[in-house]
């Protein structure tokens, strides 16, 4: 028994028993596969560091976002929102409506779009129709009776006629007072009275043509946007990262802004392509059709778009939208037009002859 047991016992190999080999071959198999441990431990360790260490793509887009955000709080007093002003009767009282963006290019001078300068004379009409309106139906009330024509039945043709030149004439006279303003972002009562208006010579209406205007204001001011030279516009191409400050405010709440306190909205993007109206390459003078993904919204129409380094290189003018309305395009792809297309303004026309329509 004691053979037999001594078989399966313990043997001494050089003083060890064998049994107690199970350590030794342990350490000997974790000292060889102790490499293979250190690499990977080391591995897991660089990818932990590498989910925060941000890769080059995007400290780029972090230094571009904190570069744009910078110019937009430097020049944040360059940018005023566009408003017409109606005094009613009492010329005391003074309603406001806020209808663009524009910036500061000179001291007495702003950029916007020419559909914004359009829109100041054309809310004064849309402001006498609805006028004209309000005061018919306030006599139609008076008189109780639903129409016009009823009305000229129990007035009589002769005191119809004039009554409707009383209401014309009140409404002419209410609307000579009408007036515009830009009023600066940020700066309660910091505003400036327009004076004149120009609008680029190859503007229509409705068409991928030049929109862009300038605005006159009475007086001096002191925060001026820089405007991006020759070389610079001629290298603009997809992916530069851009940024406008405007007042975007089509179906927001509250129209986004205070019009009497603006505080202007900040978005950033990347060009998204460069062309000439038509959307072919047609060189570097005529490409001067800037299509971006800035989210924008009615109200925005006039902002600058500027580069990290704080030049405007052009003027936000419109969205693409679903067809047959205004929501905006899955595509996120809006237009903007090249700032030196400046050098085609047209003839200066004062404010008042402006907003009259003469």
């Amino acid at each position: 028994m004691r053979g037999t047991a001594d078989s399966v016992s313990p043997q001494r190999i050089s003083g060890v028993p064998v049994r107690n080999q199970v350590v030794p071959k342990a350490l000997f198999l974790l000292f060889l596969l102790l490499p293979l441990l250190l690499a990977v431990g080391g591995v897991w360790l660089w990818m932990g560091r590498a989910e925060n260490k941000p890769t080059p793509q995007m400290v780029v887009e972090r230094d571009s976002a904190n570069a744009l955000a910078d110019v937009a709080e430097k020049y944040r007093h360059a940018v005023g929102l566009v408003v017409l002003c109606l005094q009613l009767q009492d010329e005391k009282q003074v309603v406001s409506f806020p209808l663009g963006t524009a910036w500061a290019i000179d001291k007495s001078r702003f950029v916007s779009n020419a559909h914004v300068i359009h829109g100041l004379h054309e809310s004064v009409q849309q402001a006498s129709q609805e006028l004209k309106k309000l005061h018919i139906s306030g006599i139609l009330n008076e008189h109780k009776v639903k129409s016009e024509k009823e009305l000229a039945a129990k007035l009589g043709e002769l005191q119809f006629r004039n009554m409707l030149k009383e209401v014309d004439d009140l409404i002419s006279q209410m609307l000579s007072r009408a007036y515009a303003e830009v009023r600066i972002n940020g700066k309660k009562d910091k505003k400036y009275r327009i004076s004149h208006v120009q609008i680029h010579q190859e503007y229509k209406k409705g068409k991928f043509s030049p929109d862009l205007g300038i605005i006159s204001v009475a007086g001096e001011h002191d925060t001026v946007f820089k405007v991006a030279g020759e070389e610079k516009l001629y290298g603009l191409k997809s992916g530069v990262p851009i940024g406008f400050l405007g007042f975007p405010m089509e179906s927001l709440p509250k129209d986004n802004v205070d019009a009497n306190d603006p505080v202007a909205s900040m978005q950033t993007g990347i060009i998204v392509a460069v062309s000439d109206p038509s959307l072919k390459d047609n060189g570097k003078e005529n490409n001067f059709l800037i299509r971006h993904n800035l989210p924008s919204a009615g109200g925005a129409s006039g902002s600058p778009m500027f580069d990290t380094e704080g030049n405007v290189i052009a003027v936000n003018a419109a969205i693409t939208s679903i067809p047959g309305t205004r929501l905006p395009s899955a595509a996120l792809i809006n237009f903007g037009f090249r700032i030196d297309l400046l050098s085609g303004m047209g003839k200066t026309v004062p404010i008042k002859e402006f907003l009259s329509g003469k």
